[in-house]
């Protein structure tokens, strides 16, 4: 366990506050910590512990006198991977890959343990959580799992808290066997105020190098509908595996482990605008039909209009026939190479941060 502090000039200095020995005390923290109102750390290891299969630990981590001390609060839920949460009462969440927990405080230094859900798995409930469940203001909880739902390739659910201490589970969503939607979401989700929820997968999407989803809240008692925001393409990153942050424009900002447009394809860190704007766009040539030889101008036109100088891509098929730049919404490109006979072209519009990508009718472009 680290911290980073800033010492001015744009340098930081590192301190080590705890150095785990791989015994009772817990190895391998493979999540992040929280921290509560008095500035104790909380966190898992995924190995480590008194407990028969030395299968992790919850520990916290308390400062005195600028000295930091361990304490195991509890290791025979065999907490794994997945860190943990707290609520006002200062009570922990967490979730193993079989269930979730809660550890709350007895008022005597200990923590009394519960499960609150057992996972299930395939066909009804999720199986195998790797990311600590995340609790909106009415103490209700949200997780993923890797596996289990209606296609066992991964599942969103929400834990209700009821009448004496029971709780009741949900499936919000379970990922298809077409994996279009997405498979295996690794990482916890994040929660806008309106009540979306936003989430990365490991894998699937069109290309199978993963995707951000959002489940848009339903509206009375409607369920919630699944939104494919980006999908990966190696270039741009591909299997993103750490949680989303949600800034206050509503930019959601993350990191994948392997793609990237350098050689190594060791990741990338992105951000994804849920709010941007879809485009339409528009293509038409003249003269068409043309005489072999003559020039022809093709014009795309894109509704509502990226900034200037962004290019719309002129394709025939999977061959490029050429870009050009955006100048008010118009972008125009001239050949007089196309072959005798009918070409079919398209414009494509890529996309940035505020405008969606799209692809124009296609023209039929006659030569004689």
């Amino acid at each position: 366990m680290f911290e980073l502090s800033p010492v001015g000039g744009g340098a930081w200095t590192e301190t080590v506050l705890y150095s785990f020995a791989g015994g009772t005390d817990g190895a391998n923290p493979w999540s992040g910590v929280i921290m509560d109102q008095s500035g104790n750390l909380y966190g898992t290891t995924g190995n480590g512990g008194s407990n028969e299969a030395q299968a992790g630990t919850v520990f916290e981590l308390s400062q005195s006198g600028g000295n930091w001390t361990e304490q195991v609060i509890y290791d025979k839920f065999q907490p794994g991977y997945a860190g943990v949460t707290m609520d006002a009462a200062g009570n922990l969440f967490g979730a193993t890959f079989e269930a979730v927990y809660e550890l709350s405080p007895n008022g005597s230094g200990g923590w009394t343990p519960t499960v609150i859900h057992s996972l299930a798995g395939v066909p009804k409930d999720g199986e195998d959580e790797w990311s600590a469940p995340v609790l909106d203001p009415a103490g209700n909880l949200y997780g993923t799992t890797l596996y289990g739902g209606a296609s066992n390739y991964g599942a969103v659910y929400k834990l209700s808290p009821g009448k004496k201490g029971k709780w009741t589970e949900k499936l919000l969503y379970s990922f298809k066997n077409n994996g279009k939607d997405g498979l295996v979401p690794y990482a916890a989700v994040v929660l806008d105020a309106a009540g979306n929820i936003y989430g990365t997968t490991t894998a699937g999407g069109k290309t199978g190098d993963g995707t951000v989803f959002e489940l848009e809240a339903p509206v009375g008692k409607g369920s919630y509908k699944e939104k494919i925001l980006w999908n990966f393409n190696v270039t741009d990153g591909y299997s993103p595996e750490g949680s989303l942050i949600l800034d206050s424009a509503g930019h959601l900002y993350g990191t994948t482990i392997f793609g990237g447009s350098g050689g190594t394809l060791a990741g990338v860190a992105f951000e994804v605008n849920p709010s941007a704007a879809a485009t339409n766009t528009t293509l038409t040539s003249s003269p068409n039909p043309s005489t072999s030889g003559e020039m022809v101008t093709f014009t795309a036109v894109v509704d509502p209009a990226p900034p200037d100088g962004e290019t719309i891509a002129f394709m025939e098929g999977t061959t490029q026939l050429g870009t050009s730049p955006l100048t008010s919404g118009s972008a125009s490109f001239m050949t007089s190479a196309l072959p005798v006979g009918a070409s079919k072209v398209t414009a494509v519009y890529a996309d940035d941060l505020n405008f969606g990508p799209s692809t124009s009718n296609t023209v039929k472009q006659v030569v004689k």
